[in-house]
């Protein structure tokens, strides 16, 4: 797993020393500006993908917040959410 993450890193920065420098300030600001605004974004598309999870979640019920070792969590498992909603399907 870490190879794999390292050979993304690596790509990134290969894509990323391939771009070229901003010829003004402006240009600069411009593009700062752009990934700023990609960013914020991306976020909010987290925040809605990840609201629709914890909704499923709640439907779930309390399966969804305990832990494979028993132990109860105050916030919904994400990562259980698709195996609990595949064993309701499969029922």
């Amino acid at each position: 797993m870490m190879a794999e993450q390292e050979r993304i890193n690596a790509r990134v920065a290969a894509y990323i020393a391939q771009l070229p420098l901003p010829e003004t300030l402006e240009e600069a600001i411009a593009d700062r500006n752009f990934w700023i605004e990609e960013a914020c974004r991306f976020s909010r598309n987290e925040d809605y993908y990840r609201g629709l999870v914890d909704q499923i979640g709640k439907i779930l019920g309390r399966e969804a917040y305990v832990a494979d070792d028993g132990s109860v969590s105050q916030d919904i498992l994400r990562d259980k959410v698709p195996e609990l909603v595949a064993a309701r399907l499969a029922a």
